[in-house]
């Protein structure tokens, strides 16, 4: 993925809410991709990390956060 695929930052606070949950939902998945799981179609990259971020940014995956039920 060229730094000019990466939507501008703008265009990713639509989809998310907090960067900080973004990173954890990215490297989660690019875990996920390490230990075996198969990447998205068209989906390039040679590093788990930016194949996660692809899939991420191109709708193939989703992820939601769940409330801290001590919190509520």
């Amino acid at each position: 993925m060229k730094r000019s695929d990466v939507p501008p930052y703008e265009e990713l606070m639509h989809k998310i809410k907090n960067k900080y949950q973004f990173i954890l939902a990215v490297s989660k998945r690019a875990r996920m991709l390490v230990d075996g799981a198969p990447t998205a179609e068209g989906v390039k990259g040679a590093k788990p990390t930016t194949r996660a971020l692809g899939e991420l940014l191109g709708g193939h995956i989703t992820f939601t956060v769940k409330e801290d039920p001590d919190k509520a």
